[in-house]
């Protein structure tokens, strides 16, 4: 069994829990770690939600081109190359 109240020393919410031979334990709520007074414990922002704010940046080569472009620049040259050569 278990509810959630007030913490009455540090005001935070918590959750008691019953243990299995009737001890009472303070945790914080929806997690499974113990209440300690005066401790921040809100749940760590997700890492789809920090990986929004990160800006990445994409391959350049010295040229200034970027390694997909540089690929497919390759990629129409062999081609053409392949059609006036080769027919």
């Amino acid at each position: 069994m278990s509810y959630i109240k007030s913490c009455t020393k540090c005001g935070q919410n918590i959750s008691l829990r019953e243990m299995a031979h009737g001890q009472w334990v303070a945790f914080d709520p929806n997690t499974d770690k113990p209440h300690k007074h005066g401790k921040g414990s809100r749940k760590k922002a997700s890492a789809n939600r920090r990986s929004k704010h990160i800006k990445r940046e994409v391959p350049v080569t010295n040229d200034g081109f970027s390694t997909n472009q540089l690929f497919i620049v390759c990629v129409v040259l062999a081609v053409l190359v392949y059609l006036f050569f080769v027919r």
